[in-house]
């Protein structure tokens, strides 16, 4: 029986040794933190994926997707658009999370907005890896 006056019964195959019972005994004591740092953790993945479905707002007002898939298909029209703009050809579009295309009027003006981009997003990492670290 725990402080709060809850009983756990713990039923063995086989007549437990004192170390098992040693270790039982840790295990029920330290299941309602155990209970609470399930929680936190919980609580924090999900503010992480309204983070991620939220999207990170550009300098011009629109939004890009923060999902992984995001990061790849992003990272993937800059690979091309460096490839564009060493041919002297059009870059190409990217779309942000509303669906509507952009076109940059430069190289430099896409690469200004990646590296805003990649910042942004490894600052939302590093800090909800922080905060799950700080839980345990």
């Amino acid at each position: 029986e725990d402080e709060s006056g809850n009983v756990t019964d713990v039923e063995y195959a086989d007549t437990p040794t004192e170390d098992q019972l040693a270790q039982i005994q840790v295990l029920i004591a330290s299941w309602p933190a155990e209970k609470i740092k399930l929680e936190q953790l919980a609580q924090l993945d999900k503010e992480w994926a309204e983070t991620l479905k939220a999207g990170w707002e550009t300098q011009y007002g629109w939004k890009l997707g923060l999902e992984i898939a995001d990061v790849t298909l992003l990272t993937g029209a800059y690979t091309l658009a460096k490839e564009a703009a060493t041919l002297n050809l059009p870059l190409p579009e990217i779309i942000d999370t509303a669906g509507v295309p952009h076109t940059f009027n430069s190289i430099q003006e896409f690469t200004a907005l990646m590296l805003q981009y990649g910042q942004a997003r490894a600052a939302l990492s590093a800090q909800y890896a922080a905060n799950k670290a700080a839980i345990g």
